[in-house]
């Protein structure tokens, strides 16, 4: 869970919206108390799994949404040509079956996502809390 405090408040969040604070502007502040909670949460998580951009992040984030929309189960592809992630969607809703599982694709040449998964090598965004147990 990536931010404990609204978690315990019941509340999307604090201060703005982490979903969309992992923006390098932001991951490049300097800590301070006078930056809103999300955004100290963000540099946290950054530098627990990147830092974004770098040969040592993280390979894979998973960014794990339960959504108000009626999207069902739905997998969110920000690269159309990564061969990796082709394979992956595709395994996973295989393992899905028969369940339906979309996939959503979000590629734009000039939006950059400033998601939890952006930190990752290979970001994927799953919405909806249906899980499926894979076997290995």
């Amino acid at each position: 869970i990536t931010n404990p405090r609204a978690v315990e408040k019941c509340t999307r969040y604090i201060d703005c919206d982490l979903n969309r604070v992992f923006d390098l502007e932001n991951l490049s502040k300097e800590m301070s108390e006078d930056l809103p909670y999300e955004v100290r949460r963000a540099q946290e998580i950054n530098h627990l799994f990147g830092p974004k951009n770098s040969d040592d992040a993280y390979d894979l984030v998973f960014d794990l949404h339960n959504t108000t929309s009626n999207m069902g189960c739905t997998l969110i592809l920000e690269d159309s040509r990564n061969d990796f992630l082709i394979q992956m969607f595709h395994y996973i809703k295989t393992c899905m079956a028969p369940l339906p599982c979309s996939v959503y694709l979000i590629e734009h040449p000039s939006l950059k996502y400033a998601t939890t998964r952006s930190i990752a090598k290979y970001p994927v965004g799953k919405s909806h809390f249906l899980l499926a147990q894979v076997k290995k």
